[in-house]
């Protein structure tokens, strides 16, 4: 478990510098011209194919744990362009929505009270505020990771994109993975992103501290995105 989950980290973390530095590229590139045009399309896919690349790693990194034969060639890399994009697309959909609802808030609470006599809807529009944004956040991409990592099995039975489903939308699945994106991204954001001791002196020491505290961070969330992938990633034993 130690080995397959540090090469699982290694390869995210590999994967997600890279897609960030092109993922800033992207945004720092005009779109005046055709050729930046361009340019900006490439480096999106580029983004999309850098991801892909990390995630079909450290997948493969537990399969292989697992003694799961893998598909051999780069048909991973569709795979993973595909669900990327759709999960992209559904997490900007849904906190579209979320969005409107807030802006809205007004408007749905006097529906309220005209239709059903509620005199406060609050409550139950942050509640499906908190539950909207878990769910485009946390439970599509976990969706979008169990299918991939199903996707990427050698020898795949009928059904197999019916029980990728299955496995993510298990309950308990689902609560364990929450509970360590909470404890490897939220927390460490939440307690130690602008965190700073006090008394440092302004000069070289701020910098580093500063950098060793937002290393830290990728690293935990790395570490806690290598185990959101071990509960994807179902066990398919080699076919005798």
């Amino acid at each position: 478990m130690i080995r397959p989950g540090l090469t699982a980290t290694l390869w995210l973390l590999a994967g997600g510098l890279v897609a960030a530095g092109l993922f800033w590229w992207l945004l720092t590139t005009s779109e005046a011209t055709v050729f930046t045009l361009a340019l900006s399309a490439l480096l999106a896919v580029a983004t999309y194919t850098a991801a892909a690349w990390a995630l079909t790693n450290a997948v493969q990194a537990w399969h292989r744990a697992d003694g799961t034969a893998i598909r051999e060639g780069v048909t991973w890399w569709g795979l993973w362009l595909v669900l990327l994009v759709i999960g992209h697309v559904l997490w900007l959909g849904m906190h579209t929505g979320l969005e409107w609802l807030g802006d809205h808030e007004g408007e749905l609470s006097a529906w309220a009270i005209a239709l059903f006599d509620l005199s406060d809807i609050t409550p139950l529009l942050s509640a499906v505020q908190v539950v909207g944004s878990w769910i485009a956040s946390v439970v599509v991409a976990f969706v979008m990771l169990c299918v991939g990592a199903a996707g990427l099995v050698a020898h795949r039975q009928t059904g197999w994109l019916t029980d990728a489903l299955r496995h993510a939308l298990h309950p308990l699945r689902l609560l364990v993975m929450s509970a360590v994106v909470i404890v490897t991204v939220v927390m460490p954001q939440h307690y130690l992103l602008y965190a700073m001791p006090q008394g440092l002196p302004a000069t070289w020491v701020q910098p580093t501290v500063a950098s060793l505290k937002l290393g830290a961070l990728v690293v935990i969330a790395a570490a806690g995105a290598a185990a959101v992938l071990r509960l994807a990633v179902a066990r398919h034993p080699r076919p005798d």
